[in-house]
């Protein structure tokens, strides 16, 4: 028994500390207006992941999956 608790001990702490790490990612859509020009620049501590000024059209959407 005693085996069985550590065993999923072990399990849980190992499947919540690999979720925590996992890659985030960034997701926008325009839906302001018709004529409204959606302009953003997307930062992060890490410098290849700056995208720099972006602009989204309306009904336009935007999606970063390699943020960190």
């Amino acid at each position: 028994m005693h085996l069985l608790i550590c065993f999923v001990l072990i399990l849980a702490t190992y499947y919540r500390f690999g979720t925590a790490c996992s890659p985030n990612s960034v997701e926008i859509h325009n839906q302001l207006g018709p004529d409204i020009i959606l302009h953003f620049h997307c930062r992060c501590k890490n410098p290849k992941c700056d995208v720099g000024n972006q602009h989204l059209k309306h009904f336009t959407s935007y999606e970063n999956k390699n943020w960190s």
